[in-house]
């Protein structure tokens, strides 16, 4: 079912059955069902009945010929009217499944005399009719719908006498004297049918199955039942078909214009700061920019060539792909900006693009004990489960100097010895734990919610 794509077939999606509820997902048509255009009591011309009656068979020959061989349900409410008037038949190839819940009990039977009135004889006859339905009793279905469409007075009209449903399927299935019980088809005061309708009409709902035509012998009578439409006004009307189909085409491209849009922005304000994505958009030169303040954060994994040495490639990107995706989930709860990751590295700034005062180190630091400890409880080795992953942290504080660089897979790139003492930082610091430069420490100091311990010994750093 869903392999099946044609204009006049409803494009299938899905469905969920839960209990007794079925949910189906499908194309959504405007103009809802044959049915509820029955209702509006609109008189219809010709050329638009002959639409119709041609948009059935052309869905149901394609139907045919499909893995599914028939509909098996064809009636007015399955056949969906979209915003430009054509059909589009649905409720096909799920009547198995529909029959099974009805023998679990899960739900009633829906086969009431209403529903049976587009039903073919021998299917009604029979004591299990099969639930795919058969290729015969779909031509028999459309011929009842045909003629409701013709004829515009309700399924089975009889101009004699208005019969119920329930003497209606008992005279299909056991005919009066006089031939098959079937709807009339004398002219009245409203509707003059076509004879070369009336003849197929008759070899459609013939009551020997065999004796039925195929749709694709019902389609090769299109080119003559429209022959003598006018052709102004077939003119007309195919132009508001076009008029009515470009518009959402044009609609259904712009969407999906905006889609591929916001796609590619996603992946732009992952590359750039967003502001400078945006002026890089307007083909604006975007200059460098110091800051007088910023704290940037490097971090590394030890003993990571060890683990590269006992460790596939694949395993190694795997690792590291898991690590900083989870890393970059938790920074976005911080008022930070990934610079970059390198290997094992990590870099993160805060204070830019966009400027915060001083909690740029308040920032960084809340930032780094959450990696910290996200890698301390949560993080597991697929490949070496025994094996503890331990990070080495660096935080430094001062200005920089930060803007693009390259046209061709274009970086924001900070530079300055501010970055360079927060890497010296971190190959300094001992494994676990945050290495704080003394500058870091005395804006977080500031702050009142950080417990800071010196280290014993002095390091020396050469920048």
């Amino acid at each position: 079912i869903f392999m099946l794509n044609h204009d006049h077939v409803c494009q299938f999606y899905g469905a969920n059955y839960e209990g007794q509820y079925t949910s189906i997902l499908s194309d959504y048509c405007t103009r809802g069902s044959l049915e509820d255009l029955f209702k509006q009591h609109d008189k219809w011309d010709d050329f638009f009945k002959n639409s119709l009656i041609f948009d059935i068979v052309k869905g149901m020959l394609y139907i045919h010929h499909s893995p599914l061989r028939s509909h098996g349900n064809l009636k007015p409410s399955n056949c969906l009217i979209d915003s430009r008037f054509m059909v589009k038949l649905t409720d096909f190839g799920l009547i198995s499944q529909r029959l099974k819940m009805i023998k679990k009990g899960e739900i009633s039977s829906p086969r009431s005399p209403c529903s049976k009135l587009w039903t073919a004889p021998e299917i009604l006859k029979s004591v299990i009719p099969p639930p795919e339905g058969t290729q015969c009793g779909d031509v028999y279905s459309f011929a009842i719908i045909a003629h409701e469409i013709l004829f515009q007075r309700g399924p089975f009209y009889r101009k004699e006498k208005k019969y119920t449903a329930e003497e209606i399927i008992d005279f299909v299935m056991s005919p009066p004297s006089g031939g098959p019980f079937r709807p009339s088809l004398e002219d009245n005061d409203d509707n003059i049918i076509d004879q070369q309708w009336r003849k197929t009409l008759r070899r459609c709902w013939a009551q020997r199955a065999k004796e039925r035509p195929g749709f694709h012998e019902l389609k090769h009578l299109q080119h003559s039942m429209q022959r003598e439409t006018n052709l102004v006004d077939s003119l007309f009307q195919r132009l508001q078909q076009y008029s009515y189909s470009l518009e959402e085409k044009v609609e259904e491209k712009t969407e999906q214009y905006r889609a591929e849009k916001e796609k590619s922005d996603s992946l732009l304000y992952q590359m750039l700061p967003k502001m400078v994505a945006e002026r890089l958009k307007m083909n604006f030169d975007v200059r460098p920019e110091t800051y007088d303040n910023v704290t940037v954060y490097f971090s590394d994994i030890v003993g990571f060539s060890d683990i590269c040495h006992r460790s596939e490639p694949l395993e190694v990107v795997r690792m590291l792909n898991e690590l900083y995706t989870m890393f970059d989930q938790i920074i976005d709860s911080f008022d930070v900006y990934k610079i970059e990751t390198i290997g094992d590295a990590y870099m993160v700034v805060s204070g830019l693009p966009e400027r915060n005062g001083e909690n740029h180190a308040r920032e960084i630091a809340r930032m780094a004990l959450s990696l910290r400890g996200s890698v301390l409880n949560n993080f597991v080795i697929e490949h070496l489960p025994n094996e503890r992953l331990k990070l080495r942290i660096g935080i430094h504080t001062g200005p920089v100097v930060a803007g693009v660089v390259g046209m061709k897979m274009p970086r924001y790139c900070l530079f300055g010895d501010t970055v360079n003492t927060a890497a010296r930082m971190e190959q300094t610091g001992k494994e676990l734990q945050i290495h704080l430069s003394p500058t870091t420490k005395n804006i977080l100091m500031n702050f009142n919610t950080f417990t800071l311990k010196k280290r014993k010994s002095v390091v020396e750093l050469k920048v």
